[in-house]
């Protein structure tokens, strides 16, 4: 994939470093990976947790028995 466009993003020194720490605690190697990702990944994770939740909610109120709970310690 050819990568042929950037983006300038004005910010306090604060909020970039934040953004580095952030970036390098869940492992990117760069700071245009991390910010891709979550520019555009983590809207589509977020979709689809709360899909998953919205079919447990629904399955719990309409008195399905076969429903299984959601595991303790568990990220939705």
């Amino acid at each position: 994939m050819v990568m042929n466009r950037s983006i300038q993003v004005r910010m306090t020194k604060d909020q970039y470093e934040r953004i580095k720490l952030s970036s390098k605690l869940k492992g990117f190697s760069s700071l245009s990976s991390y910010l891709r990702y979550v520019a555009l990944d983590q809207d589509f994770i977020v979709h689809q947790k709360v899909v998953e939740l919205h079919k447990h909610l629904l399955g719990g109120q309409a008195g399905s028995k076969s429903s299984k709970p959601i595991a303790a310690g568990r990220h939705i």
